[in-house]
């Protein structure tokens, strides 16, 4: 299992720990607390957490369940929700993944980095 935050922080600002990758996908995000289940999509994933658009501008801290559906496989884990904004959506941070689900995230990590740094013909 993994725990972390996707952030650190070297002043009053955070900045990403890891690359993000655009990357468009179905995902289902269940508050701990309430139980309440959204269908969403998000536009870009990291190694510690990824973008939910739009959002349903749930509270910074937030506990939540995500299951991101690409490619036919599921990737699940626990979250937390960083932060919430209107028009661009909510950050989630991964804070508990268990590993066949992380050796899922870094496969298609992995893809994303490969299409990213290969050269498109035209």
């Amino acid at each position: 299992m993994r725990y972390g935050w996707p952030t650190i922080s070297t002043t009053s600002q955070k900045r990403p720990r890891a690359a993000r990758y655009p990357l468009v996908a179905s995902v289902v995000l269940i508050d701990l607390e309430s139980g309440r289940k959204t269908t969403e999509r998000i536009c870009n994933l990291s190694l510690f957490g990824c973008l939910v658009v739009p959002g349903d501008t749930s509270a910074v801290g937030t506990r939540v369940r995500i299951q991101i559906t690409h490619n036919g496989e599921v990737f699940d884990a626990l979250g937390r929700v960083m932060n919430s904004r209107p028009v661009t959506g909510i950050g989630v941070a991964f804070t508990k993944v268990e590993d066949h689900q992380q050796s899922v995230l870094e496969k298609w990590l992995a893809g994303l980095r490969y299409r990213k740094a290969t050269p498109v013909k035209v």
